[in-house]
């Protein structure tokens, strides 16, 4: 059995913004977690780590990315993600380009928190992730709103019990609107990385 995160309850921006640390200091030095010894992992039961504690236990090949490349790095997979959800569009594949735009957005968000020296959680709440990127402050209604629209189409999109309401609501009217606003947001993104 697979454990899953807990979904995250509140998608208020007013409430995350207290999580935020804005001001242009240096990242937070807190210690990193103690990361548990390789050789005892066979030992535990299969189910007993999700995903990201697996992720956590594997020490990383690679070397470690300077600040610039972690932006890079963030700002290549949105980019990547508004193609695909691109090419889904043209094959009226509506709940996968639901799924890419908030992919598109995630990615981008992180791409900021990473400008501001932290290290983007694994979260898919986008609200959260603009406070944490400080960029909640700039935004206006319609992105705040495009925010609140996509979040849940992350989670929803890859459970069956989800699909069939969620793909309800994606048109390709819905998509083509999406897509826009979310190359719009993209590039919102880009403008204030690069200021």
């Amino acid at each position: 059995m697979v454990r899953r995160p807990a979904q995250e309850k509140n998608n208020d921006l007013s409430s995350s913004r207290e999580e935020a640390n804005c001001s242009n200091s240096a990242p937070n030095d807190a210690p990193l977690p103690a990361i548990p010894r390789l050789d005892v992992l066979h030992e535990m039961p299969p189910d007993s780590l999700n995903a990201e504690e697996l992720h956590e236990a594997v020490p990383s090949m690679r070397p470690p990315m300077s600040p610039q490349e972690k932006i890079a790095y963030w700002l290549g997979i949105a980019e990547y993600d508004l193609k695909s959800a691109k090419a889904m569009q043209r094959v009226s594949q509506y709940l996968h380009v639901g799924f890419m735009c908030q992919q598109v957005v995630e990615k981008a968000l992180k791409a900021a928190i990473a400008k501001t020296g932290n290290v983007p959680p694994r979260t898919h709440n986008l609200s959260k992730l603009a406070n944490l990127a400080c960029l909640t402050e700039y935004m206006n209604e319609e992105q705040e709103q495009l925010l609140k629209e996509l979040s849940p189409l992350n989670t929803e999109a890859r459970y069956r019990s989800y699909k069939e309401l969620v793909a309800r609501g994606l048109n390709k009217h819905v998509c083509k609107e999406y897509i826009i606003q979310t190359e719009e947001m993209l590039k919102w993104i880009q403008e204030k990385l690069s200021q």
